[in-house]
């Protein structure tokens, strides 16, 4: 489960922790509401992640070691590729719409139980 102080954003989190989970991650595959895809990293870095083969646009949601907001990506479309500003240690996938849906701002803490 993801949540900003008591507010739910996601029920379903899937954690993709190999490589090829993370190399996988949407691709051929679509989000639903309630869902979302959680990629953690060892080392805090800057993402390059690309949309080849996610036929639906999302929103992304870059975390630091601490679960804060650093940055965030909404209507990421299918087929092109993002590059993040800010370093970050976890990269959240969610559906279109749910940074606005659930008032995400940059230094919000999100909880992640899986």
């Amino acid at each position: 489960m993801i949540k900003k102080g008591k507010k739910v954003i996601a029920k379903d989190v899937k954690v993709c922790s190999t490589v090829f989970s993370k190399s996988m991650g949407l691709r051929f595959k679509k989000i639903r509401d309630g869902e979302a895809y959680v990629f953690p990293f060892e080392v805090s870095r800057r993402m390059i992640m690309d949309m080849f083969f996610v036929f639906c646009p999302i929103d992304i949601v870059l975390l630091d070691e601490n679960f804060r907001v650093v940055e965030f990506n909404q209507n990421f479309l299918p087929f092109s590729i993002y590059i993040s500003t800010n370093k970050a240690s976890f990269a959240v996938e969610l559906p279109k719409g749910s940074v606005k849906k659930n008032e995400i701002e940059l230094g919000d803490i999100l909880t992640i139980n899986v």
